[in-house]
This record gives structure tokens, C-alpha cells and sequence, in this order.
């Protein structure tokens, strides 16, 4: 199995503790990343699949139990935005704690994929070979320390899910608001 990594930031001041779930982007597309791949439109495939069966985890951590699980996804123009619930296990509380505690002190946290990739292409970029990434399948997202690519950052923390994802003008215009650039 392959990974993406990007990071989430908590970039609105105010908004509380992480509560019990989880927002951001696991992944942006059109962009090269530190492995000289690109995440091509369209590219995630099945999302209601990934919702019905993906997990979160911490490092990529496939041994162990997941820590939460994957409420929402929604591929927009920037990327793969996530939304996830963690579990009640002392493995996820202490996850969420970490995360909370780094966001509300306005550090970053992590978001990686974990994909295997199906369909993909080689083309020169710069005088470097990247490989497009035309259809993968998402398995599951985990919190990192290290991600390997810098590319993502969004609203990390909520206080629940009831409203769901933001569409992306409601996203656009709460990110401006955050001064975070959508590009």
C-alpha cells in the first residue's frame, strides 16, 4: 500500500477543543508531491466506499485497532476533505488528545493517505518523471508526525459532525476568513 502525506492546521482561532471528530485534507491533487507523484482530478474513486469502509489510524499503523473512522469525504478542487469520528479506545483518546492539544496551540498535525494506486501515467515535468496518479483506491487516512509532503491545510477542529461538510463556497469563504489561501 502507497501513502500521501499533507498536513491540517488549525488556523481558526476560537474554535474549542477537538471535540470528538476531525476535519481536513487528506490529500491535495494536481500538485507534485515529494514523491513525484500527482494526484490526478478524479483520482479517489469511491468515496461512499471509502466512507462504508475506510479507517483512520495513527502512522500508517495497519496492526494495530484503528483509532477512528471516516464520517465524510468529498473530493473538491483543492483535494480530498475528510471528516472523521475517533473512537472511545485509549489508543484514539490519546490520539485526539495529541491532536487537540498541537491544533489549540496552533501546530500542525498530519493527515497521510493510504491507497493502493490502479491506474496511473508517466510524463516529464520539469525535467523530472512523474507518475500521474489516475485512479487509486483509498483504504484509509492516519495522523502523522512526519508527513512526507507539505500541501494541505484546513480547519483541523469541530465540535460535532451534525451539520456534515461544508460545501465548498461555505469552505472558501471560512478559509478566507482564516487567511488561508485556497491555492
Amino acid at each position: 500500500m502507497e501513502r500521501k502525506t499533507f498536513w491540517i492546521e488549525n488556523k481558526n482561532e476560537g474554535l474549542g477543543e477537538l471535540g470528538d471528530g476531525l476535519r481536513g485534507y487528506a490529500s491535495v491533487k494536481n500538485v507534485v508531491d515529494s514523491y513525484g507523484d500527482v494526484i490526478c482530478d478524479g483520482a479517489y474513486g469511491d468515496l461512499g466506499e471509502f466512507v462504508r469502509t475506510g479507517f483512520v489510524a495513527v502512522g500508517h499503523d495497519h496492526s494495530g485497532i484503528p483509532v477512528g473512522y471516516v464520517t465524510e469525504a468529498k473530493e473538491d478542487e483543492r483535494g480530498l476533505l475528510v471528516g472523521m469520528k475517533f473512537h472511545s479506545t485509549a489508543e484514539a483518546q490519546a490520539a485526539k488528545t495529541v491532536a487537540d492539544e498541537r491544533l489549540a496551540a496552533g501546530k500542525r498535525v498530519g493527515l497521510s493517505i493510504g491507497y493502493l494506486p490502479r491506474i496511473w501515467d508517466f510524463e516529464m515535468r520539469d525535467g523530472r518523471r512523474v507518475r500521474l496518479l489516475k485512479e487509486i483506491e483509498l483504504k484509509e487516512f492516519s495522523l502523522v508526525t512526519l508527513p512526507a509532503a507539505v500541501g494541505a491545510e484546513a480547519m483541523g477542529i469541530e465540535k460535532s459532525y451534525r451539520a456534515g461538510i461544508a460545501d465548498v463556497l461555505e469552505l472558501e469563504q471560512a478559509m478566507s476568513r482564516a487567511g488561508i489561501d485556497k491555492n
